[in-house]
């Protein structure tokens, strides 16, 4: 699978501090 695909989701449903 495609990491960074992974991380934006990742990254939209837990937002970094």
């Amino acid at each position: 699978m495609d990491s960074t695909f992974t991380k934006a989701v990742l990254f939209s449903l837990f937002p970094t501090h």
